[in-house]
């Protein structure tokens, strides 16, 4: 194991007030860090990870970061267009934007953070021609380009923007979907923001929101998540660049999430749910410090609960394989100690990374793998899409196995 240079966040990314730590997991490795065989063995790069508070705004954030092109450039394989889930929100979600905001074929779309593009075909497919991704993973952005999306290899910002607007003017529409809490720095991006949207515009942002994660234990930490959103906090960030939280509404993706509407000020109308939003984290979070101690335990607890399963599972000689190679799952394993003497295998739908390791070992094969080998028990690693995993496992459950649900609450299913 390397400990790589420290790289401690010692003030909030949203009002550089000085933050309080309240959450140590210890070290961890760039959570898409899949290795090659030829790589095992050589020394392990890990980071802090940890979670720390802003009292004067209240911004939840990482304790460290780790370099953004460390977890992108060289280590980033997620592509978000590879389950039904996935497939079905994003449908959805383009329904809504292209009704509620009259999309016309003349409209601009950006999607900041664009993966391999999907999103963006779906616009496409909508009647919206005018479409354009923006993402840093060099390798999704060959296979969106592949597939007819065009993409700029680029992070979002004001250099980005300001070439967009040059070559194909100001967009009606800019998406963010599990990136804005990505983002090295908030303030750079919402510039870019600024200057790409037109003055009806409206920015669309996906987030896993900390207050469902607070209350269910349904996510987990890491880095490539540096902000752990707060409508309260990030209305305060908005505001900053003469922008609004236009609407909010919750959704069930990746276990617990929020969509935020943002535009410029006094362009809508602000809907009534922003209120509400900030008035039910003041009652969650009315004791911000010991709310937040009390929870860290539980989430450590979590942890514990799980290792002490598998060793259990495992000192009875039973078999362990699992499923779903995420990059949640992923840090999961190494901040839990779980290697391949625990977990024999990890099953995996994307091509990307099948073939691949993870640092400590664990191969990943073909979803296939599972259903021939049969091991005793499965971790479900992927756990944010379990409803559509538990239907794909029904041969697997049939035959006498089990499945092991990590988050949000330790369970064992079949």
């Amino acid at each position: 194991m390397v400990l790589m240079e420290n790289y401690s966040i010692l003030r909030c990314r949203i009002c550089n007030s000085k933050v309080t730590r309240f959450l140590d997991l210890g070290r961890t490795h760039a959570p898409e860090e899949f290795r090659r065989r030829s790589e095992l063995g050589s020394p392990i790069n890990t980071f802090p990870l940890g979670l720390s508070y802003c009292p004067k705004c209240g911004q939840v954030q990482l304790s460290h970061e780790i370099p953004p092109d460390v977890m992108y450039k060289h280590h980033f394989f997620y592509d978000y267009s590879i389950t039904k889930t996935g497939d079905k929100h994003y449908t959805e979600l383009a329904k809504l934007i292209c009704k509620r905001y009259k999309l016309t074929k003349k409209d601009l779309v950006v999607d900041a953070g664009s993966n391999t593009g999907k999103l963006l075909q779906i616009f496409r497919d909508m009647g919206v021609p005018k479409i354009l991704g923006v993402d840093p993973a060099t390798r999704l952005v060959r296979v969106a380009r592949k597939n007819g999306i065009p993409t700029m290899d680029s992070y979002f910002d004001t250099a980005s923007a300001k070439r967009i607007v040059k070559s194909r003017g100001q967009a009606k529409i800019i998406t963010c979907n599990n990136v804005f809490d990505h983002v090295t720095d908030l303030h750079e991006f919402m510039r870019g923001v600024r200057i790409l949207l037109r003055e009806d515009g409206v920015f669309v942002v996906e987030d896993p929101y900390f207050a469902t994660f607070f209350k269910t234990l349904g996510h987990v930490v890491y880095h490539q998540q540096l902000d752990y959103i707060l409508v309260k906090a990030f209305a305060k960030l908005f505001d900053a660049h003469g922008m609004e939280l236009i609407d909010c509404e919750r959704i069930p993706y990746h276990g617990g999430s929020i969509r935020m509407f943002i535009a410029f000020k006094d362009v809508y109308k602000v809907s009534r749910h922003v209120q509400e939003f900030i008035d039910e984290e003041d009652r969650l979070f009315r004791n911000e410090p010991a709310a937040l101690r009390g929870w860290a335990k539980r989430i450590l607890a979590q942890r514990d609960d799980m290792v002490r399963l598998l060793k259990k599972l495992k000192g009875q000689g039973k078999s362990i394989g699992a499923m779903g190679a995420s990059a949640k799952g992923n840090c999961l394993l190494y901040y839990s100690g779980i290697g391949p003497k625990t977990v024999d295998f990890i099953t995996e739908k994307s091509n990307l990374k099948i073939g691949r390791y993870t640092p400590l070992g664990i191969p990943i094969v073909k979803d296939e793998v599972l259903f021939k080998r049969q091991p005793d028990y499965v971790l479900l690693l992927a756990w944010n899409f379990s409803d559509e995993l538990l239907v794909k496992l029904r041969p697997y459950t049939s035959r006498g196995g089990k499945l092991i649900v990590p988050i949000p609450k330790l369970k064992v299913v079949g």
